[in-house]
């Protein structure tokens, strides 16, 4: 059905307005400064406003309804879904359900512990065994790729080592690469880094550790183990 050119000039009008009011935000974000950023902050803000009172509008005007009905339709929705998710997440916040539980297929829901230093870091003495999903496969919600069983151990340290030494030939420090995430106990770059070398390795990398907490290791542990090769 042709639209009057009343109709057409109004919808166009508000989408001007929404146009224009994000083409001044972004203009804003690439500009430096401290009040340059608070504009931002500010036009991002009420640009949110503007969009959903543009698309109310503009949703009044083709369905030939009041402006003021859209919007209130809008609020309700709007808060309906707020009621909803307070109502999903206050049992988690109180501590009656744990979605990651029921949620996390690998069963590995307590994978770090707080850490004053470090931030965090893996639990100590923890032991795994099970199928393992790749984030790509939990961000799609897909089948596990490979249903092999993979073991996953850490020492009395926090890392993947099957048992804390005292002192060691070769220490490993990284983040998920070295620690071997995806890949079993006896498939780590450790493990096998220690078969051809014929000398004892100990695996001190954490899955998601950066340069800062790479060093926090080397001072607190590394060190420790009197190796003869650090290798970082």
């Amino acid at each position: 059905m042709t639209q009057d050119p009343a109709t057409i000039r109004r919808t166009a009008f508000w989408l001007s307005i929404m146009a224009t009011w994000w083409i001044i935000a972004w203009y804003l974000s690439r500009a430096g400064g401290t009040s340059a950023q608070f504009l931002t902050e500010v036009c991002f803000s009420t640009g949110l406003a503007v969009t959903l009172v543009g698309l109310c509008a503009i949703a009044a005007i083709w369905s030939r309804t009041s402006l003021r009905q859209v919007i209130v339709r809008a609020i309700v929705t709007a808060v309906t879904t707020l009621a909803l998710v307070i109502f999903l997440e206050l049992p988690a916040m109180v501590g009656l359900v744990s979605y990651a539980s029921l949620l996390d297929t690998t069963t590995i829901t307590e994978a770090f512990v707080a850490d004053a230093e470090l931030s965090f870091r893996r639990p100590k003495d923890f032991s795994w065994t099970g199928p393992v999903r790749s984030d790509l496969v939990n961000a799609w919600n897909l089948p596990y790729s490979s249903p092999r069983q993979m073991s996953f151990t850490t020492d009395s340290r926090g890392f993947r080592n099957r048992i804390a030494r005292q002192k060691t030939d070769v220490v490993l420090i990284g983040d998920s690469y070295i620690e071997g995430w995806y890949v079993s106990d006896d498939e780590t770059a450790a493990v096998i880094l220690e078969r051809r070398l014929g000398r004892t390795v100990s695996n001190l990398g954490v899955s998601g550790f950066g340069t800062l907490q790479e060093l926090v290791v080397l001072r607190r542990y590394a060190l420790q183990l009197k190796p003869r090769l650090v290798a970082w």
